[in-house]
């Protein structure tokens, strides 16, 4: 019988070489899980930065908007601070109103950027769609004054010594328009009665006397309608409650160059802005008492407000004198009101006195003079872009130059009152 033999040399070697088989698919599972270990430790630590970085975002964006909406806080177009180990820029731009303010948060190579648009409040709007617009009171002008633009009374018209309207010339109801026998008006007349006047162009009547007129004469002419005054008492008493929000002061003095910031904010008692003293508002104000602007002064809007007008009230008497500017948000240089934007501050008072409002010696103004129930006094080389009253009487070289931007008036809350948020949202 044949022995067969074992061949354990052989043996062995297959079992060495399956350890080594078992060893290597061992370790490929211990590095794969180790990779994926690693791996899955950079996404964590990626995704953490990503969120740091989102938060730092948000971050700089909340302090933009405590900078922007607070008038005690500053702020500039780009601004960059550390925080959580990381950098924030914020970034603030305007256009109108309306601000856009970017912030980018960085932590390593993760950046995250949220974006948020905001405006000031809409406070109301208005039409003013003449030079100068008067109640049943009616419009007196002498010595040279001069209304760059159209007239639209509900009262009398009366001329003084060669004053001067450039456009054309409403006068409602029965009322008259008389004596524009020298310079005259400039356009069209409609009025009842029209008694020595140079008329430009065309005149609208059913009675006429010792006038010239250059176009055509439609005799028979409808009288004009009564047109009520641009802004309501509703109007009106909606942003007394507006300067209520910001407080209440007993009284407001600026002098000797000192410069301010007021506003939402009702003063009970007097306003005076004097002697080199800017004021700067930032809201609406209400004046309870009288309002003294004199002497070199000036008051405008923040830039804030962009192409939004801002409002002044006051129950008494309006005293605007001796070389004071009032300026837009396009503000005040020193020496007179910048570059003009379409912003305007309305000047307004509820007083119903002979002169509720008085302006006078070199006066200019991108100003809304405005007087709901009193008379407006206009005299000695005062400029305004639209005047409204009650009754208005302007002397001495006097010109109100009608500005077409006034045609769609758009107030503000200003930056001290409420801000609407238009956007927010992350962009990268």
């Amino acid at each position: 019988m044949t022995k067969v033999k074992k061949n354990y040399c052989q043996s062995g070697i297959a079992s060495v070489a399956m350890v080594l088989v078992i060893m290597s698919i061992a370790m490929l599972v211990v590095a794969s899980k180790s990779f994926v270990t690693v791996n899955s430790e950079k996404i964590k630590r990626n995704v953490l930065r990503s969120l740091e970085s989102y938060y730092n975002a948000e971050s700089g964006i909340e302090d933009a908007l405590l900078r922007i909406t607070n008038s005690g806080y500053t702020y500039g177009a780009s601004n960059t601070f550390n925080l959580n180990g990381g950098t924030v820029v914020t970034t603030v731009s305007q256009s109108g109103r309306v601000r856009t303010v970017v912030a980018e948060g960085k932590i390593g190579t993760a950046v995250r950027k949220v974006e948020v648009s905001l405006s000031t409040r809409n406070s109301g709007s208005g039409s003013f769609k003449y030079g100068a617009q008067i109640g049943a009171g009616g419009l007196t002008m002498r010595n040279n004054s001069k209304i760059i633009g159209n007239v639209y009374s509900a009262g009398n018209i009366l001329a003084i010594n060669s004053p001067e309207i450039t456009g054309d010339a409403w006068v409602a109801g029965a009322n008259s328009i008389q004596d524009f026998d020298s310079i005259g008006i400039g356009v069209d007349v409609h009025a009842n009665t029209i008694k020595k006047c140079v008329i430009g162009r065309d005149a609208y009547y059913q009675n006429i006397s010792g006038s010239t007129v250059v176009g055509t004469s439609y005799p028979a002419s409808p009288d004009p309608p009564v047109e009520a005054l641009p802004i309501t008492l509703t109007q009106i008493n909606n942003w007394k409650i507006e300067a209520e929000t910001g407080g209440e002061l007993a009284g407001y003095l600026l002098d000797s160059s000192e410069k301010g910031f007021l506003g939402p904010k009702k003063i009970a008692g007097d306003m005076n802005i004097i002697n080199s003293a800017v004021l700067t508002l930032t809201g609406t104000v209400w004046v309870t008492g009288n309002v003294n602007f004199a002497n070199n002064a000036a008051m405008q809007l923040s830039p804030l407000y962009g192409d939004a007008s801002g409002v002044l009230i006051a129950d008494g008497v309006i005293t605007v004198n001796n070389n004071f500017y009032i300026c837009g948000s396009e503000g005040f240089n020193g020496a007179t009101c910048n570059a003009p934007t379409e912003s305007f501050i309305l000047v307004l008072s509820t007083n119903v006195g002979a002169s509720a409002i008085l302006m006078q010696n070199g006066t200019a103004l991108r100003a809304v003079m405005y007087t709901s129930n009193g008379t407006l006094a206009l005299e000695n080389n005062v400029r305004v872009v639209e005047a409204t009253a009650y009754a208005m009487t302007i002397k001495n070289n006097v010109q109100v130059i009608y500005d077409s931007g006034l045609i769609n008036l758009q107030f503000s809350a200003g930056p001290g009152g409420t801000w609407d948020i238009r956007t927010w949202k992350e962009i990268e």
